[in-house]
């Protein structure tokens, strides 16, 4: 698992062996940031990858707070993407649009209350319809 909260840390997790869809995903956010030269890496997003066999129990405490409560995400999801081997679920965190980018594997192994989590987001997403009044 990797909490990534700086510029530094981000660099440093991408100097490490990942799986290539993992490092072509955390690199392209890593560009989209550093578009944002006025601002501090640490004032604009963090980042908490889950890879298979990590457990929910570990992700929440590496974090410091609860994600999953009755296989639904706590906090609101603004984005949810799927990628050939990742789920990438986007929270914005504070109304200056600071936010957490969790990215977890779907291979076998990945805790099932996380992608059950991560599913519900998708079919979330894949279902809303900006123009639809309820």
């Amino acid at each position: 698992m990797h909490y990534i909260r700086t510029a530094e840390a981000m660099a440093r997790v991408l100097d490490t062996q990942l799986e290539p869809e993992l490092t072509k995903i955390l690199s392209e956010h890593q560009e989209r940031l550093a578009a944002y030269y006025d601002f501090p890496f640490e004032d604009l997003a963090e980042f908490l990858i889950v890879e298979g066999g990590e457990t929910l129990a570990d992700t929440e405490a590496a974090y410091g707070r609860r994600l999953v409560e009755s296989d639904t995400f706590i906090m609101p999801v603004e984005l949810a993407f799927r990628h050939s081997r990742w789920i990438e679920v986007v929270f914005i965190l504070s109304d200056d649009g600071f936010g957490l980018v969790l990215l977890a594997e779907t291979g076998e192994g990945t805790d099932a209350l996380l992608l059950s989590a991560c599913q519900q987001a998708l079919t979330e997403r894949e279902n809303f319809d900006p123009g639809h009044d309820g």
